[in-house]
């Protein structure tokens, strides 16, 4: 048995911008994603394949974190995730659990 079996994990980074770009993509066996902004502006977030939208989704405030989990029917967005920003580079942080 090897460890993907088992279920696995995988930390990430990522630097959101001026324009729409992708954190996390679509990922089937999808059971928990954190991600926090590590970066000094806030940003915005969305579900979805289609780009994220300054002042609309989720906003995440510098030092945010937003936790997909299962809802009480054991649901999760498997999905892609967006990012965008109205100041460059800002530095996202993520884990994936599967």
């Amino acid at each position: 048995m090897v460890y993907a079996e088992l279920g696995g994990s995988r930390p990430g980074t990522h630097t959101c911008g001026l324009v729409s770009t992708q954190i996390v993509k679509h990922n089937a066996h999808r059971k928990k994603l954190i991600i926090c902004n590590d970066g000094a502006n806030a940003v915005y977030l969305s579900k979805g394949d289609g780009p994220a939208t300054a002042n609309a989704g989720v906003l995440l405030l510098p030092g945010g974190v937003w936790i997909l989990e299962p809802d009480y029917m054991g649901y999760i967005w498997k999905g892609a995730i967006q990012c965008i920003s109205l100041v460059a580079a800002q530095n996202l942080t993520w884990q994936e659990d599967w």
